[in-house]
């Protein structure tokens, strides 16, 4: 996570006249498809970090993003299932300014999305990983507040697992669909050009 941000700050500067900004979003991710996802896992929290730049309306940001998924399988009496997805993303951002006060923002990103399983049950732990193709659109609406920017997203995830080995205890093959509801908070770094 500290080389995504390193490498968004770095490349931030090499744009002229760009606002770089950090981002730390929170919410929650319910799961909409498809149903070997939706079958298995609920609503659940995730906790998101992204930088990059904006030089006049469109620009880039790389992405960490974390989810504690929970489970159906959560404190059964013959197993307990624990699951986590990590996502880094990369990808394109518009940034426009509705008035001094508001801005509307649009991204679009693809890249890894790292499923972990762990099983502890009577007849031992099992765990599995699969890294699969990830994709993420999303949208929202941001007030500026000095050098910040506090918002609200609708983003769509989208990832895709093949990892059905035969002799895996824990298939891993799915393609899945959440819609999340976030909550971010923007530091902003504006150019020399201002507003």
């Amino acid at each position: 996570m500290r080389a995504i941000i390193a490498l968004a700050l770095l490349c931030a500067p090499v744009v002229a006249h760009a606002d770089s900004y950090v981002e730390l979003a929170g919410g929650i991710s319910i799961p909409a498809g498809d149903d070997d996802y939706t079958n298995n896992v609920e609503t659940s929290p995730v906790l998101a970090l992204r930088a990059g730049a904006f030089p006049k309306e469109l620009g880039l940001f790389f992405g960490a993003e974390w989810a504690p998924m929970n489970t159906d399988y959560e404190n059964n009496q013959f197993a307990d299932v624990s699951a986590h997805r990590f996502r880094l993303m990369a990808g394109g951002i518009i940034h426009h300014n509705i008035s001094n006060l508001l801005a509307f923002s649009a991204r679009g990103g693809i890249g890894a999305d790292i499923a972990y399983v762990n099983i502890d049950s009577v007849v031992g732990d099992q765990s599995d990983t699969d890294v699969g193709l990830g994709f993420e659109f999303a949208g929202g609406l941001w007030a500026k507040v000095g050098g910040l920017e506090v918002g609200g997203e609708l983003a769509i995830p989208i990832s895709t697992h093949d990892d059905d080995n035969p002799g895996d205890f824990i298939p891993l093959d799915y393609t899945a669909y959440d819609v999340q509801l976030l909550f971010a908070v923007r530091f902003v770094s504006r150019s020399g050009g201002g507003d």
